[in-house]
């Protein structure tokens, strides 16, 4: 017997939150452990002080000495005369002693290293699972739930069970996408607004031009949205709705208020290797404002996101209400 449309749907969404819920909760562990890993390293410099100690004292310790109690020179002055008590092994030279700490001080900065290189990677997994977890979220259809299965494919999260490369690009390619979510500003002009990290890829990076105005709730996961340029100016009425539409469109959609941060689409850059949706900006302005779930249905409308909008060679400053410029 069939499911329902709606059941159905939710079957399959539940499927996909339960794995990506899943994987997040596997970089949650893994970043807890990796952090206390970075933290335990740290005081490894106190082995540096150790081994600079007994080589600026190497005259004074004589060889079988279990421990030993040196001035340290490198105390400030507010700490008076500091002293620090070394264990040594009494069957190594006070030289091999000294390079014994300094063999566990490189030890431990290279542990420091890489544990801080890899929570740094497992903090940006996390946050991209994150994104998909609000996408899957605000998935209405069959086809969001087809496009995050695409991603999560894409992503090694999920077994692509196709035979080899050449039939998953023909598959790919004939497989029609969806597209943004479009508004109409009550200035007239159009706000573009990704369902998925795929969707705000291309919007960001292929349907945009270099002066259409970027923004993105500030720190959180959220949907890229895009105003297109049609003149030279963007009025601030325009911009407030485009902010408040990234907004609602975000983590942060039940907060009171919310940063926003935009800058000229020209500003924003994918890094090598990025997962989808991943991206950084620079000359950003940030405003702050309400989320409201009214100002989509009240700003709905169809145009063709993929016709370039007009852009003036010299624009004006895109204006907030302090009226900063985007640069």
């Amino acid at each position: 017997m069939a499911l329902p449309a709606a059941a159905s749907l939710a079957q399959r969404k539940s499927g996909l939150l339960k794995l990506v819920n899943g994987n997040a909760s596997r970089c949650r562990k893994k970043l807890a452990i990796q952090r206390e890993s970075v933290a335990e390293a740290a005081g490894g410099d106190i082995y540096r002080l150790y081994g600079e100690l007994i080589t600026a004292n190497i005259h004074e310790i004589r060889q079988g000495e279990t421990s030993v109690r040196l001035l340290n020179h490198y105390a400030g002055e507010e700490s008076g005369d500091s002293f620090v008590d070394i264990k040594l092994s009494g069957e190594l030279s006070p030289q091999a002693n000294a390079q014994q700490y300094f063999k566990k001080y490189r030890k431990a900065a290279n542990t420091r290293k890489h544990a801080l290189i890899q929570a740094e990677e497992t903090e940006g997994e996390l946050a991209y699972l994150e994104s998909v977890l609000l996408e899957l979220e605000n998935a209405q259809t069959g086809q969001d739930i087809d496009e995050i299965r695409r991603e999560l494919t894409s992503q090694k999260y999920i077994a692509d069970r196709r035979a080899n490369v050449k039939s998953r690009n023909q598959k790919a390619a004939g497989e029609a996408k969806s597209q943004p979510h479009s508004f109409l500003s009550s200035d007239g002009l159009t706000i573009l607004v990704g369902k998925n990290n795929g969707q705000n890829d291309r919007l960001t990076l292929k349907i945009a031009s270099p002066n259409d105005v970027w923004l993105h709730a500030r720190g959180v996961p959220g949907s890229h949205a895009l105003i297109r340029r049609q003149g030279a100016e963007i009025p601030d009425r325009t911009l407030i709705e485009a902010a408040s539409l990234a907004a609602y469109f975000s983590r942060a959609r039940m907060s009171g208020n919310v940063e926003v941060d935009y800058t000229a689409a020209r500003h924003v850059r994918k890094p090598s290797g990025a997962k989808p949706g991943m991206v950084i900006y620079d000359n950003q302005r940030t405003l702050v404002v309400k989320s409201d779930a009214a100002l989509p249905s009240r700003l709905a409308s169809q145009p063709n996101p993929a016709t370039p909008s007009s852009s003036a060679s010299q624009p004006s400053p895109v204006k907030s209400q302090e009226k900063p410029g985007i640069n």
